[in-house]
């Protein structure tokens, strides 16, 4: 789970700061929704469906607005 939690910290910094939508493949694109807002307990952050069934998450994270897209795969 640390590895997890790391790999997703830096996504959504590469988010901050190169100002980039990162596409992250998972099983599960609700499961992994509840992950980054339990674990790494981002406090403004939400998301919606996609037509393609994808998850595009917002939210800002130390104080850093970030956006990512969460795909099925």
């Amino acid at each position: 789970m640390k590895d997890e939690t790391a790999e997703l910290i830096q996504i959504i910094n590469r988010s901050i700061n190169f100002h980039v939508i990162p596409n992250i493949l998972v099983p599960c694109p609700v499961q992994y929704c509840d992950f980054i807002q339990s674990i790494i307990q981002i406090k403004d952050c939400d998301n919606a469906i996609e037509n393609d069934g994808s998850r595009d998450v917002w939210g800002k994270f130390n104080g850093e607005n970030f956006r990512l897209k969460i795909i099925k795969g």
